[in-house]
């Protein structure tokens, strides 16, 4: 497998549309992914949840599609629809056979460039995202980390809107909210697949028709973000016992330094992890542990989380921070590294002829980073198939910091003293 296989290509149109795109020759699907500049982040108390409505909204009809019947038949003659909501953006997918790609270009541009709602499609959308809340059993189904950082900021009810909030929403603030949001600077559009030069034409010469008057660009609300203390409680978690320690990275890390936090996310609590036997057979009643991988705002958040009884918290913290720094100071366990690369080997091959895959992926380079240069996936294949133990133990250096920590505990018992954490934080990572 050759790294430079999977250099994409970045247009920006004269309407300031991003388009990345790369040609996978040997297959017979493209796959479309546009992700446009919104969600929570960009709300306020007032709009809550306009983003998730809008998501519905654009596949419920258009100008070309002007009844739900037929946009479903239109979406249903595709091979793969989908769109979703996340704190950060909005997205869309379409994926067909490649000979198809223009009839799905002409489909997500009508879902994209729709720009008027019937009250009528407003309410039933709303009765939908409601019923999706119940269905659910809570407000928003995101991972515990996400769900503290937007939902507790002070000036969101949920980071995907509530039934209170979607009542306030009245055509005017969906408008508004809108027009700010669905204009090509605010998107990017990823293609891959099956796609020659003429193929790419087509997909441009559709994409570059739509344009927009004044600039009204989104901003994002300052106080949507949650500003993390070195030591807190959890209070929008509200059945938590748990304990979460969390790295916060201000840059997102790419190539060597994005797959070593893979690595991180993935095995810190599998065999044969040393902190895996140690919380699980060890000293601590652990219930559950995990760790998760958060990208927010270009960033990105690793965080333990640990289930266990509130004296025992303590005991979890000091486990985890020891192993942390051992692999800060004296690397990590050969096995454990072999078998990390051998996992992160298998997803490689699995997915990276993926069309979906490919498109999203590249998209979210491109809208994340917008630098243009196509070499995001170039360096992730490259470090998935080539990390070094030295390349993981100098991006853990970095990262097991004490600047970098934050320690987190469930609100349910909130009794411990913030300085025995402060404390641990610099006695591992100092």
């Amino acid at each position: 497998m050759n790294p430079e296989d999977y250099r994409y290509h970045v247009e920006k149109l004269p309407n300031g549309l991003r388009l990345a795109w790369l040609n996978v020759p040997h297959a017979r699907t493209v796959h479309l992914t546009a992700i446009v500049r919104g969600g929570c982040l960009y709300e306020t108390k007032e709009n809550n949840g306009v983003s998730h409505l809008l998501e519905h909204l654009h596949m419920a009809t258009s100008k070309k599609y002007p009844t739900r019947k037929a946009m479903t038949e239109a979406i249903g003659r595709m091979g793969h629809a989908n769109a979703m909501t996340t704190p950060e953006n909005i997205h869309f997918e379409l994926g067909t056979v490649h000979e198809r790609l223009e009839i799905a270009t002409e489909l997500i541009a009508e879902i994209l460039i729709r720009r008027q709602f019937a009250c009528d499609d407003i309410e039933l959308e709303k009765a939908l995202i409601v019923d999706e809340i119940r269905s659910a059993g809570h407000e928003w189904s995101g991972d515990p980390m996400t769900r503290f950082l937007f939902e507790t900021s002070g000036s969101l009810a949920s980071s995907g809107g509530t039934r209170r909030s979607l009542e306030r929403l009245d055509s005017q603030r969906i408008t508004d909210f809108d027009t700010a949001a669905f204009r090509p600077e605010n998107i990017v559009v990823g293609a891959a697949g099956k796609l020659d030069a003429v193929s790419v034409q087509r997909v441009t010469s559709v994409l570059s028709k739509w344009n927009v008057d004044g600039i009204e660009r989104l901003a994002p609300n300052s106080q949507t973000l949650r500003r993390l203390p070195a030591v807190g409680s959890i209070p929008s978690i509200a059945g938590s016992n748990g304990v979460f320690i969390g790295f916060v990275i201000s840059d997102a890390p790419r190539g060597a330094d994005w797959v070593s936090m893979g690595y991180l996310d993935t095995g810190l609590f599998s065999p044969p992890s040393r902190l895996f036997e140690e919380l699980r057979y060890g000293k601590a009643n652990v219930y559950n542990v995990g760790c998760n991988l958060t990208r927010i705002v270009a960033g990105n958040l690793l965080f333990v989380q640990a289930d266990a009884r509130p004296r025992e918290r303590r005991v979890v913290a000091d486990e985890v921070l020891g192993t942390l720094r051992q692999i800060k100071e004296n690397g990590i366990d050969g096995h454990w590294f072999e078998a990390m690369r051998d996992q992160a080997q298998y997803w490689l091959f699995s997915v990276i002829n993926d069309a979906g895959w490919l498109s999203g992926r590249i998209a979210q380079a491109e809208f994340y980073f917008s630098d243009g240069r196509g070499e995001d996936l170039v360096e992730e294949v490259d470090a998935v198939l080539n990390l070094t133990r030295d390349q993981f133990q100098d991006f853990a250096r970095r990262l097991f910091r004490p600047e970098n920590c934050f320690i987190l505990l469930g609100s349910k018992s909130w009794r411990c003293a913030p300085r025995h954490f402060r404390g641990m934080i610099e006695k591992y990572l100092g």
